[in-house]
């Protein structure tokens, strides 16, 4: 695994915590109080671009993403783009919003669906 980020267009990010924890979990561009002093700067790919450059509609594509927020920014863009298209299965965690009806979470999981997700796991997923 290398220290990088997705995001909605490509160049740098800065993070939070030490690279190790992007591995194990937990890192956010965002600090927190429990964040260590450690700053680092990753690489950022745009996650549309990688997608529609490596795969077509013919490749079975899963995404997983667990992102710490970023997904109410890469979301909308994938289904603007169409590039969420791609995607037949979209595992997904929604992070730092209240998980209600009125939700964020809940609206760009409507978004999702209504762009033809079909195929939509959110954490916790019904296997564990």
């Amino acid at each position: 695994l290398l220290p990088a980020a997705v995001g909605r267009k490509d160049g740098f990010m800065w993070m939070n915590d030490g690279p190790e924890m992007m591995i194990t979990g937990g890192a956010t561009h965002q600090p927190t109080s429990k964040s260590r002093i450690e700053r680092y700067r990753v690489h950022q790919v745009d996650l549309s671009a990688w997608l529609r450059t490596s795969f077509s509609e013919a490749d079975f594509v899963v995404l997983k993403l667990d992102i710490e927020g970023g997904e109410h920014m890469i979301i909308p863009k994938m289904v603007q783009d169409g590039t969420l298209k791609l995607v037949d299965v979209l595992l997904w965690e929604c992070h730092h919003m209240p998980r209600s009806w009125k939700s964020p979470c809940h609206k760009l999981l409507k978004t999702v669906r209504g762009s033809g997700g079909e195929r939509i796991y959110e954490d916790p997923y019904p296997w564990t």
